[in-house]
């Protein structure tokens, strides 16, 4: 799946600078492609098992790349700018090379879950709810990157690309903020069935409360005016 993603990063770039529409679509063909190859092997993983793949590192890493891609084909459906699939590209490449090549850090093998975590439906509700969210915060983490590359080349803030980018930045983290809003609650509701308590300020937790509390004073701070263009291109990078 890597390295189909990698062939579709260069073909999206080459896409972009040359402005040639064969490119794009090879682009979208390869990337759709290593999409399938991706969903097959995470498909596999479920069905041997039988429970949702987010018990571990190694398993949340494919699936927030994988819900990465997801997004950036809604986006760039949305906008045709080039530049979100070629950031979602290379997102799902970065984690999906990480994966595959370091398996003393992101251990592969199946592995049965802590009796606490042995729940199909929580673990779907409030797990996948959860780290798929890190999946939109990380698209605006790639595309935040992008922009402050383009500014430090000399593009104005006020340019259309820069527009553009701050556009796809904005609504990424409105839905980042929305799923991960849901996944702490349900969190906490899990927490109420296993440990009979709703919240504990334990690391996780309190973790969870701090990344939605920054993502929503970045939206605040967007929508008031605090915080303009480059601003926002450095929050999104920043709060990731």
């Amino acid at each position: 799946a890597w390295i189909l993603y990698v062939l579709a990063s260069i073909a999206i770039g080459a896409a972009w600078v040359s402005d040639r529409k064969v490119l794009m679509t090879s682009g979208w063909a390869l990337s759709i492609v290593a999409f399938l190859i991706h969903t097959y092997g995470f498909a596999l993983r479920v069905y041997l098992t039988g429970r949702p793949p987010v018990s571990n590192m190694y398993e949340s890493v494919i699936w927030v790349s994988w819900g990465t891609i997801l997004f950036a084909f809604f986006f760039e459906w949305k906008q045709k700018t080039k530049f979100v699939l070629l950031s979602g590209a290379i997102v799902a490449t970065l984690c999906n090379i990480v994966a595959d090549s370091v398996p003393h850090v992101l251990d592969a093998s199946l592995q049965p879950l802590e009796p606490v975590l042995r729940s199909n439906l929580w673990l779907t509700v409030h797990v996948l709810t959860i780290t798929i969210s890190y999946s939109a915060f990380f698209l605006a983490w790639a595309l935040g990157n992008l922009g402050l590359g383009f500014v430090i080349k000399g593009d104005k803030p006020t340019s259309p690309r820069i527009e553009a980018i701050n556009i796809a930045i904005y609504r990424c983290i409105q839905i980042g903020v929305v799923l991960l809003a849901a996944g702490t609650i349900l969190g906490g509701v899990w927490a109420d069935y296993s440990w009979g308590r709703l919240w504990g300020w334990d690391p996780k937790e309190t973790w969870a409360l701090i990344a939605l509390l920054g993502y929503i004073a970045i939206l605040h701070a967007r929508l008031s005016g605090w915080v303009k263009q480059v601003g926002m291109l450095m929050g999104a990078v920043v709060s990731f």
